[in-house]
């Protein structure tokens, strides 16, 4: 269950770098996120050849995507269950079965760059705007 809406600012000098500026919760069936307003993302890290399809910054899985950066971006998760999370989310939001399972498969496929990518410095950093708890 989603509370509130994503609202994204572009950053300066960034063709695919966005700012949170309106905080929302996710609530899935085993954890509730929150997103602050503050976290950067890049949206669905989606190739640019593929943007017709799939806007990286737009589309019913935009919530879904900065969702998954959060989950990513802190490593509160493991990865497989954040992606299962995005998968779900999706689901939530509308998205058609067939875009959410490539969607879905792309972040099983390659997302490990993009887990791999965030240190110890960045995860700390994120975890000031992102907060994950268990439901029991």
């Amino acid at each position: 269950m989603l509370q509130g809406r994503v609202v994204l600012e572009h950053l300066e000098r960034s063709d695919n770098r966005f700012i949170v500026r309106s905080s929302f919760v996710y609530v899935s069936t085993r954890w509730r996120i929150e997103v602050r307003a503050g976290l950067k993302t890049d949206g669905a890290s989606v190739p640019r050849i593929f943007w017709n399809i799939f806007p990286p910054v737009s589309g019913r899985y935009l919530e879904a995507a900065v969702i998954h950066d959060a989950l990513y971006a802190t490593k509160y998760i493991p990865r497989k269950e954040a992606d299962v999370i995005f998968l779900e989310a999706m689901g939530e939001l509308g998205v058609a079965w067939w875009k959410r399972r490539m969607m879905y498969a792309g972040v099983r496929l390659f997302g490990w760059g993009a887990w791999r990518s965030h240190d110890a410095k960045s995860v700390a950093k994120a975890r000031e705007y992102v907060k994950v708890q268990k439901l029991a």
